[in-house]
């Protein structure tokens, strides 16, 4: 098993993972040579990935995801409601669309999607179970859900991103009305709670998926 956060904030974002010899990128936020040069210290190109998950389709996770796919010759794999929102960064095999709540096949993998709440077409995490390991993957969350506290008691490794304290964001310097979808039931929900390991249930320890950035919390997940 492999995890490696290859970048995550509001620059872009992008993760690979590696199960039972299948080699995925879950989003791509940033350029293919980006990709190309966080993968590189694991000796493993772009060509050989199997396939790109996208978690939703703002262009901070999906921008490059075309570009890679097609380097790779490996599909897109997302909701059909996200490849068509994200149809402006995407050409070529786009893959079997993956409904919440479904799960399908990818190499050695079963790959599970998940509703979470966000301001995006269909955005959903995923849970990558393997023959070495599971991998559950929820970013642009603020808040626990129950498709998530279900997925994460037998995780062995839990990439969280949970943005949005609003007291933090209240100092930040970010404007509040263009964050406005942030407070909305249907936008970000807001991060209440510092522990979210604790909160979800989660046996393992986890840590956030990108070091603090204005309006977040500073340390790890759990302290």
């Amino acid at each position: 098993m492999l995890v490696k956060v290859l970048r995550s904030g509001s620059g872009g974002n992008a993760c690979y993972v590696e199960l039972g010899g299948t080699r995925l990128l879950v989003d791509a936020g940033v350029p293919l040579e980006v990709v190309a040069r966080e993968l590189a210290p694991l000796h493993i190109t772009p060509a050989d990935l199997d396939a790109v998950l996208l978690t939703h389709e703002h262009d901070d996770h999906a921008r490059g995801a075309g570009a890679v796919a097609r380097l790779a010759a490996a599909p897109v794999l997302a909701t059909a409601a996200t490849l068509q929102a994200a149809a402006r960064f995407l050409t070529g095999d786009l893959g079997e669309p993956i409904q919440a709540g479904g799960a399908l096949r990818v190499g050695a993998l079963t790959v599970e999607a998940f509703p979470v709440p966000h301001d995006a077409a269909d955005p959903v995490g995923f849970r990558l179970t393997g023959p070495d390991g599971v991998v559950v993957i929820a970013v642009d969350l603020g808040a626990p859900t129950g498709a998530l506290r279900e997925r994460v008691a037998d995780a062995d490794v839990l990439v969280l991103e949970a943005n949005y304290d609003l007291r933090l964001l209240g100092v930040s310097g970010y404007p509040l009305v263009p964050e406005e979808p942030h407070h909305r039931p249907h936008g970000t929900p807001l991060q209440r709670r510092r522990r979210p390991g604790g909160f979800l249930g989660a046996a393992r320890p986890c840590r956030r998926a990108h070091p603090p950035e204005r309006g977040e919390q500073p340390g790890p997940a759990g302290a």
